[in-house]
């Protein structure tokens, strides 16, 4: 397959020949039957023939980045006169068509039969695979053939792609049968898929047809009468369309005077409960907007949606109720942690300041005046830069020359 692809490319144009220059087991891909695909012609180049004497039946490299293509499948005389001609996209074939016969991509023991391509029709590497019948060993011989020849030096080299092809088409030979047993193998199976599928369309359409007709058959649970269009809740208790109708019109007229129903209803979220009284189930959206008149429907979807609202009011409020106790306590806690800091700190203070004053105006304390008695000579003395010694209250500003006009601190600190 990939020598008729590569050989058509060479001769599909009268004009000149496409070559692919990439061709590796990386860009070769199999369909579902197995038949190899040539892929990624990214460094394609298609060359006119010489009638313009700007083009020649070989392509130089001049693109400043050395020659294009995967190390390992390129021809060493490309590598040195970087022209690519026919011999050089052979070489490539050749070198994949080795990798398959060894089982390994560029491995030591490919390397090895590069050196010595003449060896290749006479020795075959089997690395592990089990031992091949007479069919097998006469198609290995023939891949042998074809690499050794593609693998030769240039002027021994199979010129041509159409040489490569016929070969391989006369090594196709050997499988025709092999292949058409397996063509006729993948046939059957997906035939067997086909018909499972239809078997399974076939049962599907059979349960809709018998569903269709329970429903058609279905009696009224109200009336008790056969009724075509009637609706089921889960349990399958089945209420005719003109109950139905009747139905919700009057509990939804209940509903409104009724705090109890109302209050029942919500905890059941707006939905409507089975007409039978020891079902607990509930009639879903879709089987009344189908069943029931557009006006009666909007009305019952308008109560259920003020229910929706009332839970949705109810969840909001407990939980900013939630959140006020909780801001309440954090305050209550913190005024009493306050409160015992002030205490702590008081307690402090009367022990390491015994003889502390208050302000006899605003009550402010302590005040310290550490023990001096004349408070008029050090009074808004300048000392350091900005500051000044101020002997007067803090508070209010009170001032008494001597200490015995000061109040003996009663241990409470004021705000």
């Amino acid at each position: 397959g990939i020598s008729k692809a590569l050989n058509y490319l060479h001769r599909h144009d009268a004009s000149g020949p496409c070559y692919h220059r990439d061709v590796k087991p990386a860009n070769i891909v199999l369909t579902a039957c197995w038949s190899p695909k040539l892929i990624d012609c990214g460094l394609s180049r298609f060359l006119p023939d010489g009638r313009n004497p700007d083009f020649s039946r070989t392509l130089s490299a001049t693109s400043g980045l050395g020659c294009l293509g995967t190390p390992g499948y390129m021809c060493s005389s490309y590598i040195r006169t970087r022209k690519f001609n026919e011999k050089s996209e052979v070489y490539s074939v050749g070198v994949t068509t080795l990798e398959l016969l060894v089982g390994q991509i560029q491995s030591p023991a490919v390397e090895e039969l590069l050196q010595e391509p003449a060896e290749i029709s006479t020795m075959f590497v089997r690395d592990g695979r089990p031992t091949f019948s007479r069919e097998h060993v006469a198609i290995v011989g023939g891949l042998a053939s074809i690499a050794s020849q593609c693998l030769a030096s240039v002027a021994k080299r199979i010129p041509n792609m159409t040489s490569v092809m016929r070969q391989a088409m006369a090594i196709e030979t050997i499988t025709d049968a092999g292949n058409e047993i397996e063509a006729y193998r993948l046939e059957v199976r997906r035939q067997a898929s086909d018909i499972l599928q239809l078997r399974a369309r076939a049962e599907a359409e059979e349960a809709q047809r018998r569903a269709t007709l329970r429903a058609i058959e279905r009696t009224c649970c109200v009336c008790f009468e056969p009724q075509p269009h009637c609706i089921s809740c889960p349990a399958g208790h089945s209420v005719c369309r003109d109950d139905m109708i009747g139905h919700v019109r009057h509990f939804l007229e209940r509903v409104v005077g009724d705090d109890r129903l109302l209050s029942r209803h919500r905890q059941n979220g707006g939905r409507l409960q089975c007409v039978l009284c020891p079902c607990k189930r509930f009639y879903s959206d879709s089987e009344l907007a189908r069943a029931l008149p557009d006006e009666i429907f909007v009305l019952y979807k308008a109560a259920q949606d003020r229910t929706v609202e009332h839970r949705i009011w109810t969840d909001l409020n407990a939980q900013f109720q939630a959140r006020v106790a909780a801001v309440e306590f954090e305050r209550q806690m913190s005024a009493q942690h306050s409160a015992q800091a002030d205490a702590c700190t008081a307690d402090f203070l009367r022990r390491q300041y015994p003889g502390a004053k208050m302000c006899p105006r605003c009550n402010h304390g302590p005040v310290l005046h550490e023990g001096c008695y004349n408070l008029v000579t050090h009074h808004n003395e300048q000392r350091r830069g900005d500051l000044a010694i101020s002997n007067a209250c803090p508070q209010c500003g009170f001032f008494a020359a001597e200490i015995h006009g000061w109040r003996t601190w009663d241990g409470v600190i004021r705000a």
